[in-house]
């Protein structure tokens, strides 16, 4: 674990408690410091509308930034007072740091200014299982998102080690992530060869629940049944991918499964739970696939025709309501009849 020392400088400090520091230092001082956000699950955004309204409030009345913001909390391994250099000196290692304000921090990091102030919080001596409650609480303002908490506790490193360095990069992990897919449809796709149920059974939880995958995942942790498909996440999603997006599928598809360019979710979760059906199996307690991907898209090219015979038998009781008619039994059943002939 490495530790990082941060020095700033103070206008007026104290240690209100045990453990316990504040201090006021200008705006400017926090220009180009790095602080860690390690400590806060949720990470900043410059598109946070916070963000504009304090580059306003520093552009146009910087004396009352301090009234108007609640300022930056810390948590640290240790901090101390230097009343001689007037200094706030505290360690860090990269799970602390920041646990509040922190679009406060990323906005005076590139902004701050001579003329206005902040208050700086610091609590020390804080373990870490209590650093997401604590986060949870202090962002009261808007609920702390599942994703950010798991990912905070570390319970998505077993993705991030099964991946490649391009999927990892295009995952949102949490909140402020930059990534364009979010860790928890990644789940839900994966959560389609979960060893615990059959596929079909499986898409239907995937359909209706990612809240209750990323539930138990948290409640179970790494043994958590999700962990045992971390050897075909990618797979998964590559499959996912192809079905939902594939321009030759899509001309041999009705078009009231497709919005824009894309196929609704839960219908290609169920063409992914139909042509996964005893096509996978557990070795030494993880799910494998016994063909490949290419396979798979070979077989779901071959039996498109006679899934869209059935979407088009049931479209006409459900128009404008694709919802329905994937949650309808008749449509689950189709599928799954269609990829055992």
């Amino acid at each position: 674990m490495r530790w990082k020392t941060i020095n700033i400088e103070f206008l007026n400090a104290a240690e209100l408690d045990d453990g316990y520091l504040v201090f006021i230092t200008k705006t400017s001082s926090l220009r180009g410091l790095d602080i860690p956000l390690g400590a806060n699950p949720r990470k900043p955004s410059m598109s946070n509308k916070n963000v504009k309204a304090m580059i306003t409030q520093l552009e146009k009345d910087p004396k009352n930034f301090r009234r108007k913001n609640e300022g930056i909390s810390i948590i640290a391994n240790k901090a101390a007072i230097d009343e001689v250099t007037k200094k706030v000196s505290f360690e860090v290692n990269e799970r602390q740091g920041i646990i509040n304000g922190g679009h406060t921090y990323f906005t005076l990091n590139k902004n701050g200014v001579e003329e206005a102030t902040v208050r700086i919080e610091i609590n020390t001596g804080v373990p870490d299982d209590l650093t997401v409650d604590i986060a949870s609480s202090r962002n009261s303002s808007k609920k702390l998102s599942t994703e950010s908490e798991l990912n905070h506790l570390g319970m998505f490193e077993w993705i991030k080690s099964s991946i490649s360095p391009e999927l990892k990069a295009d995952i949102s992990f949490y909140e402020g992530d930059d990534g364009n897919i979010d860790v928890g449809e990644l789940l839900q796709v994966a959560n389609v060869i979960n060893p615990s149920k059959g596929t079909i059974d499986n898409a239907k939880r995937s359909y209706n629940s990612k809240g209750g995958i990323l539930g138990s995942l948290k409640k179970h942790q790494i043994n958590a049944s999700i962990t045992r498909t971390c050897n075909h996440i990618e797979d998964m999603w590559n499959l996912y991918t192809y079905i939902r997006t594939d321009q030759d599928l899509k001309e041999r598809f009705m078009p009231m499964i497709y919005e824009g360019n894309q196929m609704y979710k839960g219908v290609a979760f169920f063409i992914m739970a139909g042509v996964l059906q005893q096509r996978t199996e557990v070795v030494n307690g993880y799910v494998k696939l016994k063909i490949s991907v290419d396979d798979l898209k070979d077989i779901i090219h071959l039996k498109a025709d006679a899934v869209n015979n059935k979407i088009m038998r049931l479209g006409q009781h459900f128009v404008g309501a694709i919802d329905s008619m994937v949650a309808s039994d008749t449509f689950v059943d189709g599928i799954e009849i269609v990829f055992l002939k």
